[in-house]
């Protein structure tokens, strides 16, 4: 786990702000600059790692903003502000502010094929949608939801039933999203006979104790 997914962990956690300390060597006083000459190569070098520290805390703070943006956008937050500041003692922090956390505006399911004749199934699918009106956007949450619904054809009846289009549309200036979700379900299908093969030296009567399923039944995993 980096850096910053550990900080956004803590974020999302604690739902604040989040700032990472990155310790830098501190700024050498004005007498030793003027010191001996001695000193000059000391300062000079000084002065170099100087440099190379905040090329290093610009390419942290670029690194931050992608990154954090990238993870918080998997929960639903995608406006937020990352940016750098000195802290007192010579500190300097990445500042997390998550925004808004985007809700579900609106949501289209579209049913095709057999399945679409049959109201009291594809009913019975839109009340058991999982992401709501109203609910967190959440990526994973977005997942399940679609392979819920398309659980709900092809574990019964509809075996070849598929997702044909599906689409978040995000609004970051309104914290909303609108889903879309296209099936189609393809033939209701049905068992045939079952045909046995290798099984010489045993008696059909051994499979038919597990009670198959009879020619014409509808498809069921149950």
């Amino acid at each position: 786990m980096t850096q910053f997914a550990m900080l956004t962990g803590a974020l999302l956690r604690r739902r604040t702000l989040v700032s990472v300390e990155v310790r830098r060597i501190p700024a050498l006083g004005a007498p030793l600059a003027l010191g001996l000459p001695r000193w000059r190569p000391a300062v000079v070098a000084a002065e170099r790692i100087r440099t190379n520290i905040l090329h290093s805390l610009l390419a942290l703070l670029r690194r931050a903003r992608k990154e954090v943006a990238d993870i918080l956008a998997t929960e639903g937050h995608f406006k937020p502000s990352v940016e750098g500041r000195e802290t007192p003692g010579g500190g300097f922090a990445v500042v997390v502010d998550p925004g808004p956390r985007t809700t579900i505006a609106d949501v289209e399911l579209h049913f095709s094929g057999a399945a679409s004749g049959a109201a009291e199934r594809l009913d019975a699918l839109r009340a058991a949608w999982a992401l709501p009106v109203g609910q967190p956007f959440r990526q994973a949450d977005w997942d399940a939801a679609k392979q819920q619904l398309l659980d709900g054809l092809s574990l019964r009846d509809y075996a070849a039933a598929a997702i044909t289009a599906s689409e978040a549309l995000i609004d970051p200036e309104s914290a909303s999203a609108r889903l879309r979700v296209d099936i189609d379900s393809g033939p209701a299908f049905r068992f045939g006979s079952i045909e046995v093969t290798g099984l010489a030296d045993y008696d059909r009567s051994l499979l038919e104790r597990y009670q198959p399923p009879e020619p014409g039944e509808p498809y069921s995993q149950d």
